[in-house]
């Protein structure tokens, strides 16, 4: 099928993207809104996407990442809270 910028996808292809991203972002949804801080550490994996390298390895408030340009389809980036900061919680 076409999509609506006009890219060409295969139905099996785009079924398994879509399948992906969106089981991907509800991990992430939830470790957000059950975490008891609001600070976050991006996973790093050396992404070549220019989307979201800036952002791998980094600490991030709910707020930056909710603007961020983090988490487009086919990202595998994800979150975990950072619970305490050198020792300290």
């Amino acid at each position: 099928f076409t999509a609506k910028n006009g890219a060409r996808w295969n139905i099996e292809t785009y079924s398994r993207m879509y399948t992906i991203h969106v089981n991907n972002q509800l991990i992430r949804m939830s470790v957000i809104e059950n975490a008891k801080n609001n600070l976050f550490l991006v996973s790093s994996h050396k992404t070549i996407c220019e989307l979201c390298k800036s952002y791998e390895g980094k600490m991030l408030t709910r707020q930056e990442l909710d603007n961020s340009t983090l988490f487009h389809p086919n990202c595998k980036h994800f979150v975990s809270e950072v619970k305490s900061i050198g020792g300290v919680a």
